[in-house]
C-alpha cells in the first residue's frame, strides 16, 4: 500500500545543480505586481507598459533594425554659375552630398552619395531670389548636372545656399531601362539589458509582533520594494546610459550591463536653452522638428517647476466672472498643427527639462525568462528568512527623431 507523505516542500529557486535546488518550484514570477504601482509614482512606466517590447529580448544585447525615407532636399552652391544652362551644381557640404537618398539610412554624411540621384529626376531650385524647375541629366560623386530649359521656367542667378528639392521623376514613354536602385539600407540599433535586484529579511519575531504598521511584515516589505523597484525602472527609462557587460564581473561595481534610457537615444532634436524660460515657441519648434521628420509626438514629461510655467501660458487669456468661486490653472494638452501632446507630471524629471516622446516608438520589457521574480534564499537562521527580488529588463527607443528634449530651462517661476 502506498504511503502518503505530508508536509511542506521548500524551494530556493536559484543556482541550478546546487544542493537544495528544486527544479519543479523555481522562483515565483511577480512581474504582474508592476501593474498595481500608482501611476502618479511611475507615470512613464505606466504609459509605456511593463511588457511593451515590439520584439522579444532573447539576449543581453537587444537589437533591432530601423529604416527611414530618403531625404528629398539638399543645399547646392549656384553662386558662381549665374543663369547658365545647363549647370553642374556642387553640393554645399558633406551632409548634402547625398541628402537626396541614403544608402546607409543613418542620416550621417558618410552614409550618403550624390550618385544616388537618377538622371530624369525633376528638381525645384529655389532661394530668396526666386525659384525654377530643372531636370537632372547626370550625377557625380559631389555634383549634379541640371538642364534648366525644358520645363518652361526661367533660369536665374541663385545663391551659395540654394535649396534643391526633388519634385518627381521624368520617364519618357517606351523607355525600357530603369534608373539606379533607390533602396535604403537598414540601420542597426541596440540596447543592453540590466539586472534589477533587491532583498529583504523577514524575522519570525518581527512577523509575530503586534505593530502599528502592516501586520504582515513580509508582505509589507515586499510591497515597499516593489514601489522602489518601479521608481528605479522609471528613472532608468529616463536617465539610463548603455554599458556593455563584461564577460567576467568580479565585483558588484561592474562593469555590469546597463540599459540606455530614452534621453540617451535622442541626438537630433536636442535643445539647450542656456537658462531661458520655457515658452510656447520652444515647444512648437520641437514638435515641428519631429513633424518634419515624418513623426508625431504624443506626450511631454515635465517636473512640477516646468508644469507650473506651462500652466501660466494661459494667463493672458484668462477671464473670471464675479460669480466664479473656483480659482486655479492647469493645462493638460497642447494642440498644434504638428500634433497634440499631453503633459504628464513626473517627479523624477529634472526641473529644467521637458522630454517629448512618441509613446508608440518606445518599449520596455524583460529578457525572455527574466521577468521580476521572488525567491527564498537558503536558510541562514531559524529566526529569519531572506527573500530576493530580481529581474532583467531592457527598453527600445525607435526612430529617435520622433522624440525631443528641451533642457537648460530657467527654473524660477514668475
Amino acid at each position: 500500500m502506498a504511503q502518503i507523505l505530508q508536509g511542506q516542500r521548500q524551494t530556493y529557486g536559484y543556482q541550478p545543480g546546487q544542493a537544495g535546488w528544486d527544479s519543479e518550484n523555481e522562483a515565483l514570477d511577480i512581474s504582474s505586481a508592476l501593474d498595481i504601482l500608482r501611476p502618479v509614482d511611475v507615470p512613464l512606466l505606466t504609459l509605456i507598459g511593463r511588457d511593451s517590447l515590439r520584439d522579444p529580448a532573447v539576449q543581453v544585447k537587444h537589437e533591432w533594425l530601423e529604416d527611414e525615407y530618403r531625404p528629398q532636399t539638399a543645399i547646392g552652391d549656384l553662386s558662381d554659375v549665374g543663369p547658365a544652362d545647363p549647370i553642374a551644381v556642387t553640393l554645399a557640404s558633406a551632409a548634402d552630398v547625398g541628402a537626396f537618398r541614403g544608402t546607409g539610412g543613418t542620416g550621417s554624411p558618410a552614409a550618403y552619395d550624390a550618385t544616388s540621384m537618377n538622371p530624369g529626376d525633376i528638381v525645384r531650385i529655389w532661394d530668396s531670389t526666386g525659384e525654377e524647375l530643372g531636370i537632372v541629366t547626370a550625377v557625380g560623386s559631389t555634383t549634379i548636372d541640371i538642364d534648366r530649359s525644358q520645363l518652361g521656367t526661367t533660369p536665374g542667378v541663385r545663391t551659395a545656399a540654394c535649396n534643391i528639392t526633388v519634385v518627381g521623376t521624368l520617364q519618357p514613354q517606351g523607355l525600357t531601362t530603369v534608373g539606379q536602385s533607390r533602396t535604403t539600407t537598414k540601420s542597426p540599433r541596440f540596447n543592453y539589458s540590466q539586472i534589477f535586484e533587491d532583498s529583504f529579511r523577514a524575522s519570525r519575531t518581527q512577523q509575530n509582533s503586534a505593530k502599528w504598521t502592516a501586520q504582515n511584515d513580509r508582505g509589507n516589505e515586499m510591497s515597499k520594494i516593489m514601489d522602489l523597484m518601479g521608481v528605479q525602472f522609471e528613472r532608468t527609462l529616463i536617465f539610463g546610459e548603455k554599458q556593455q557587460p563584461s564577460l567576467s564581473v568580479a565585483t558588484q561595481q561592474g562593469p555590469a550591463g546597463a540599459m540606455g534610457g530614452i534621453r540617451s537615444f535622442i541626438s537630433t532634436n536636442v535643445y539647450d536653452k542656456a537658462g531661458a524660460a520655457l515658452t510656447e515657441p520652444f515647444l512648437e519648434d520641437a514638435l515641428q522638428a519631429s513633424w518634419e521628420a515624418g513623426a508625431r509626438s504624443t506626450h511631454a514629461f515635465v517636473n512640477a517647476t516646468q508644469k507650473r510655467v506651462i500652466n501660466n501660458f494661459m494667463d493672458a487669456e484668462r477671464r473670471v466672472d464675479y460669480h466664479d468661486t473656483r480659482l486655479g490653472n492647469t493645462i493638460e494638452t497642447y494642440a498644434t498643427d504638428f500634433g497634440n501632446v499631453s503633459f504628464v507630471l513626473d517627479r523624477h524629471m529634472p526641473i529644467d527639462e521637458v522630454l517629448i516622446i512618441n509613446s508608440d516608438k518606445i518599449g520596455f520589457g524583460a529578457v525572455v525568462g527574466g521577468g521580476l521574480s521572488m525567491s527564498k534564499r537558503p536558510v541562514e537562521s531559524s529566526e529569519a528568512d531572506l527573500w530576493q527580488i530580481v529581474g532583467e529588463y531592457t527598453c527600445e527607443v525607435r526612430l529617435e527623431r520622433s522624440h525631443a528634449r528641451i533642457h537648460g530651462l530657467d527654473t524660477t517661476i514668475a
